[in-house]
């Protein structure tokens, strides 16, 4: 029943179409960074607030490239990152792609 349920639901979302945003509407598309290596001790100070900052993980390298390429033909006119060095290094690909 499992099977049949995933194959249902795969078949269902090939059928989708692109959703088609109202005229003068925009779109925001919200990425979380990548995968990030878990062991680091650097810190952030954000605020009143002390952050971990680990870069990515090879996985997370990985994973910020595949959204470049999955996104390189899309019409991206801003990307905001937070300070924290995991969002710079998941952006960093993505800003090659779309220039």
């Amino acid at each position: 029943m499992g099977d049949e349920a995933g194959a249902n639901s795969h078949e269902m979302h090939k059928a989708q179409q692109r959703y088609k945003l109202p005229e003068g509407a925009r779109q925001i598309l919200l990425v979380r960074h990548g995968a990030s290596m878990g062991e680091t001790i650097e810190t952030v100070q954000l605020g009143p607030l002390t952050i971990t900052n680990p870069p990515l993980s090879p996985e997370g390298h990985a994973q910020a490239a595949a959204l470049a390429e999955a996104l390189k033909s899309e019409p991206i006119a801003h990307i905001f990152i937070s300070p924290l060095q995991r969002t710079h290094q998941t952006a960093a690909p993505l800003v090659e792609a779309t220039g």
